[in-house]
């Protein structure tokens, strides 16, 4: 059962089930152990002892080691989300402060789950759903930083390099996306705090550069 089809808490119910903490405790295990162990070398059965199941039991909440991978990244969206929605003024001149304080707390948030973005990111081309996961990760993120700054373009605050914006946004956030996994890799918080004024100063060219 993968993690479409976990056991649901009563209609009622205030407490988490056991089922619901199962699972959560197979997620946990499976977390902690990404911190040592690349998610190729990881096994379901390394998982299931960790959680203190049979692997039979594992198999009754999710049907592999991605599927336990999806449900934990399905779990942070919401602090994705919160870390690249930055008021922006729009008839202020371009938000560099925005972009440098979206870029921090997007940071701050690949900090904390650095091991798991970067499991999913190596899995991404073995398992159909984190790939699908993780194409609409680049999307979640483009689509709105876009719009916002399409009106900031039409307003004439922005001066691209690239007429076609949009474009131009998603090569930004796929540099940007592998810039914070080759410094999570290195396991130095103090190089991946520094990456972000370049970061930042990289898009602020790119948005105010062109003729």
């Amino acid at each position: 059962m993968d993690s479409a089809e976990e056991p649901r808490r009563g209609r009622h119910s205030s407490a988490p089930s056991k089922g619901d903490r199962q699972r959560e405790r197979i997620i946990e295990v499976t977390l902690d152990l990404l911190t040592t162990t690349s998610i190729a070398d990881l096994s379901v059965a390394r998982i299931a002892d960790g959680a203190g199941i049979a692997r039979s039991g594992l198999y009754f909440y999710f049907d592999s080691k991605y599927a336990v991978l999806a449900a934990a990244l399905d779990d942070v969206w919401a602090e994705f989300d919160e870390a690249r929605t930055t008021p922006v003024v729009l008839d202020s001149p371009l938000p560099v402060g925005s972009i440098g304080q979206i870029l921090r707390r997007a940071a701050q948030v690949w900090k904390a789950h650095g091991p798991l973005l970067s499991a999913c990111e190596q899995a991404r081309n073995q398992d159909p759903r984190l790939g699908v996961m993780w194409r609409a990760f680049i999307e979640r993120t483009t689509i709105p930083v876009t719009a916002m700054l399409v009106q900031q373009r039409d307003a004439g605050r922005l001066k691209p390099v690239s007429s076609n914006l949009p474009k131009l946004v998603e090569v930004l956030v796929r540099m940007t996306v592998g810039a914070l996994l080759s410094e999570i890799e290195t396991g130095d918080d103090d190089s991946l705090d520094a990456a972000v004024d370049p970061l930042s100063a990289v898009w602020v060219a790119a948005l105010t550069s062109g003729s």
